[in-house]
């Protein structure tokens, strides 16, 4: 699972760029997706417990129960707050901060996974960008009926969707996601 953020579409959509808003609002569509293959997962397996831990790398200037009372917020009105996660497999008090530990498969695959995808999207010094690893992961992305954007790679805001359509950049999802 993975969420990127178009920041320039933030700015001509007047949102106010508190970090922690953003940060808070990026975790909850990772988090409903997570929820998803959760369900997808257990719908054919069923188990006693079927809520997924939630481990994040800590951030020292994130405050990890004012995060799990966000997420209380989203479960006790989705409408409200427009989340479709799978509330059955996600349960706040289960997310938690880990300090970050280099050896740590966890952390290191999704440092892994963050990482090319960033190098995939946004342009370096010498205003390149390289998707090769993004390529080498596209094949694990979560799909829901066979999508892949949208359901395992969110890009928000839309706009970001569109912008990644006319660029190079987006062209490792076209092959890679059947986007």
């Amino acid at each position: 699972m993975a969420v990127a953020i178009h920041k320039p579409s933030l700015l001509k959509e007047g949102w106010a760029e508190n970090p922690g808003d953003l940060y808070f609002h990026a975790s909850k569509y990772l988090v409903e997706r997570i929820s998803w293959a959760c369900r997808d997962v257990h719908r054919g397996r069923p188990t006693k417990d079927p809520r997924v831990r939630i481990v994040f790398s800590e951030k020292k200037a994130l405050r990890y129960d004012k995060f799990r009372t966000y997420l209380e917020r989203l479960k006790s009105d989705p409408a409200q707050y427009r989340t479709n996660a799978a509330w059955d497999h996600l349960d706040p008090a289960l997310v938690e901060p880990m300090p970050h530990d280099d050896l740590d498969a966890r952390l290191l695959a999704a440092d892994y996974l963050a990482a090319s995808l960033g190098l995939a999207f946004e342009r370096k010094d010498q205003r390149v960008f390289d998707d090769r690893f993004a390529r080498l992961w596209a094949p694990k992305i979560y799909r829901y009926n066979g999508k892949a954007v949208g359901n395992g790679l969110k890009v928000w805001p839309e706009e970001g969707l569109r912008f990644l359509r006319k660029e190079a950049r987006g062209d490792w999802m076209k092959i890679g996601l059947g986007w």
